[in-house]
């Protein structure tokens, strides 16, 4: 009895190491651009508790955001357009002439029709406005994790 108590607890430790591997490897890499420490933190706590989103990195301003995102080429990037030092659109701009750039969503306090229209027409996907539509921009991001996930 002892035997088979001892094989079920490996067994049980082993399935969850295994869920552990797995999550890491279909887990979407995630790359924030925000000159907000709060919303970055805030982002980070929101993107800790989905099991299958992993943040590779973060930046604030345009020059860091860009050369981090060409070496650790993340799967997503959730970008602010006014940053600490460039822009938001230097850094759309830069990352859509990779090969296979990253999905980016937008999430600004800047909402105007004309950033929208500029940002979704030079490769943006997504573009939220941070004061109303975060929580929309959050429900985005969870079926992206979950198309992620199921293979798509």
């Amino acid at each position: 009895m002892g035997l088979l108590r001892y094989y079920q607890i490996n067994l049980t430790e082993l399935a969850t190491h295994v869920r552990s591997i797995m999550d890491r490897t279909t887990a979407m890499r995630i790359f924030l651009v925000e000159d907000s420490a709060v919303l970055r933190d805030r982002l980070m706590l929101q993107l800790a508790h989905k099991r299958n989103a992993e943040v590779i990195g973060s930046a604030d301003d345009a020059t860091g955001a860009i050369e981090q995102i060409q070496r650790l080429n993340p799967d997503l990037v959730i970008l602010d357009i006014r940053l600490r030092q460039g822009n938001g659109y230097q850094v759309l701009k830069s990352i859509k002439t990779r090969g296979k750039p990253p999905t980016i969503l937008v999430l600004t306090n800047f909402p105007y029709p004309q950033y929208r229209e500029v940002f979704l027409a030079n490769g943006a996907e997504y573009f939220f406005d941070k004061s109303t539509e975060f929580d929309s921009a959050m429900d985005c991001l969870t079926r992206l994790l979950e198309q992620k996930q199921d293979g798509h």
